[in-house]
């Protein structure tokens, strides 16, 4: 707001263009075009080689189900579930390639797990990131989790 010559108020503002191919959603948001023919490039570097019969063998004993929801997702390749490592592989973590260090979680749970969004006590009860209860871990009694991961990915994330 500025006062105009004739002494009343007035609203200013300014028009920006918006580049073609992008739209406007919402308040702020602006949606870029993206890349129709996006490029490839050679990527160098170290990676930790996992054990896939290790993933395997623990998405076998909950039959691709997750382990926080119970859900089991199915598509037209097979079951969709996956091996979440509960301490990372990383030499500055120093988890293990082991049953006891992997779950058996939907994709979402997998991201929200890792992120933080949801963490496991020592009593293998479930919560989010509020501190709200809502579930138990289901644990096969073939599956002994190391409690020194769970205990360690609580940490890194202040729980």
């Amino acid at each position: 707001m500025r006062k105009g010559i004739d002494g009343f108020q007035m609203c200013s503002f300014s028009l920006l263009e918006i580049p073609a191919g992008t739209s406007l959603v919402g308040e702020s948001i602006i949606i870029p075009a993206g890349n129709e023919a996006p490029e490839t490039y050679d990527v160098a570097g170290r990676r930790t080689r996992r054990d896939n019969t290790v993933v395997r063998a623990t998405k076998a004993l909950y039959q691709d189900a997750c382990q926080v929801c119970t859900t089991k997702l199915e598509s037209p390749a097979g079951p969709v579930s996956d091996g979440a490592h509960i301490r990372p592989l990383s030499a500055k973590h120093g988890g293990t390639d082991t049953v006891g260090n992997l779950l058996c979680l939907c994709p979402n749970h997998h991201r929200q797990f890792d992120a933080g969004g949801i963490y496991i006590s020592d009593a293998l009860r479930v919560f989010d990131l509020h501190g709200k209860h809502f579930g138990d871990l289901t644990v096969h009694q073939l599956h002994s989790i190391e409690l020194n991961n769970i205990r360690y990915h609580r940490e890194q994330f202040g729980y």
